[in-house]
C-alpha cells in the first residue's frame, strides 16, 4: 500500500491523527493531502511533505491536528509535529503548520509516499465534537 485515506467525520470538529512507526519500504517522502486534492496548499502539493524518511525505521512517531474541520468560510489548517529518522540516520524534529487553501469542509485525509509502500505503522484517529 503507496497510500492510506482516513475519512473525516462530519460530526468531527477539531480532527487528531497520532501516526506511530511509520515506516516506508524505500527511503521516501511522506504526503498529507486532504480531499483528494494535490494542488491548492500553502508552498507546495500537500499539507505536509516530510522528506528523505528512511526505509526500515519503526521509531517514526508523529502527530497531526486539524481544528475546525468543518468550517466552510475560511481555509483549513494544521500543525503536524513529531520525528522521524532521515536518510543519514539522523532524528529529525517536525513542528510545521500546514494550510490547505480552499474553503471547503474536510471529508478525507491521505497519507501517501513518493516511491515504495508502506511496511508498518498505525493511525489512530480521534475526533471532538
Amino acid at each position: 500500500i503507496s497510500s492510506v485515506d482516513l475519512s473525516v467525520v462530519s460530526e468531527y470538529k477539531n480532527l487528531r491523527v497520532v501516526f506511530r512507526g511509520v515506516q516506508p519500504s524505500a527511503n521516501a517522502t511522506v504526503n498529507i493531502t486532504v480531499n483528494n486534492d494535490t494542488t491548492n496548499y500553502l508552498g507546495g502539493s500537500a499539507m505536509f511533505s516530510i522528506t528523505n524518511v528512511k526505509s526500515g525505521v519503526t521509531t517514526n512517531h508523529m502527530v497531526l491536528d486539524i481544528p475546525d474541520t468543518q468550517d466552510t468560510t475560511s481555509f483549513s489548517w494544521g500543525y503536524l509535529k513529531g520525528f522521524y529518522t532521515n536518510n543519514s540516520i539522523v532524528v529529525t524534529v517536525i513542528d510545521s503548520t500546514g494550510v490547505y487553501t480552499q474553503t471547503s469542509a474536510l471529508t478525507k485525509l491521505t497519507i501517501s509516499l513518493s516511491t515504495g509502500t508502506f511496511s508498518g505503522g498505525t493511525a489512530l484517529v480521534y475526533g471532538v465534537n
